[in-house]
């Protein structure tokens, strides 16, 4: 449960606070926009790799 909520967290202190949107699709879009930055900046929850990286590995 703590994790999850870190997360939840994390994500309204660095997207949904600093992120404006007008539309359902506008917020869509800029959701994806983060999600791929996201993806690839290093994790310490996984030794240092991106979350793309470790897709890599896994598969």
């Amino acid at each position: 449960m703590a994790k999850w909520k870190e997360s939840h967290r994390s994500d309204q202190e660095t997207f949904y606070d600093q992120v404006d949107f007008n539309t359902l699709e506008e917020l869509k879009y800029k959701l994806r926009l983060w999600n791929m930055y996201y993806n690839d900046l290093q994790h310490c929850g996984l030794n240092g790799k991106t979350p793309n990286q470790m897709i890599q590995i896994l598969n």
